[in-house]
């Protein structure tokens, strides 16, 4: 007998130890099932089905200079969510690789610049967004406490199709 999408949610729930009906669990993390339609579109139609943080460069580049794209929203966001005091910022929770250091240093200089340019903020917010890809598909995420980065996501998945969409 097929296994049903409810059966699944199901043992989630009971895995994950949530004390949710399956449409509650479904409707609360709808989002995550968004982000990684998006994420798909995103990789498909903007990076050659390869999407790396190394190639973010190329494809921000490819952009018309004139793009009406409003980055920043989600570029303020970042900048007031990883915010310590006046110009310091912590990203480090978004587990950078080893070999993502320029990635890493660069958005914390974008975030201290106030005259940071359009698409220099297109690349910083693209940084962060495949930290929170990997993070979330690489299990870094607690799923069990998603929900707290709903915003978040919510604002990725936006930002990620206004850029399909272009």
């Amino acid at each position: 007998m097929p296994h049903s999408e409810s059966q699944t949610i199901e043992k989630l729930i009971e895995t994950l130890n949530c004390n949710e009906t399956v449409a509650v669990f479904k409707r609360k993390r709808s989002f995550i099932f968004n982000f990684a339609m998006i994420w798909n579109l995103f990789e498909d139609r903007c990076m050659d089905n390869f999407a790396q943080i190394s190639t973010v460069d190329d494809f921000v580049n490819t952009l018309p200079s004139n793009l009406n794209l409003d980055v920043n929203i989600i570029f303020d966001y970042f900048k007031d969510r990883y915010k310590v005091v006046d110009n310091i910022y912590n990203i480090e929770s978004l587990l950078w690789r080893r070999n993502e250091n320029t990635y890493r240093n660069f958005v914390i200089e974008k975030f201290r610049d106030t005259q940071c340019s359009h698409q220099d903020k297109i690349k910083a917010v693209l940084y962060i967004i495949f930290r929170l890809r990997n993070n979330l598909f690489h299990g870094e995420k607690d799923i069990a406490i998603i929900n707290e980065q709903k915003q978040t996501f919510v604002l990725v998945n936006k930002f990620l199709m206004d850029l399909i969409t272009l």
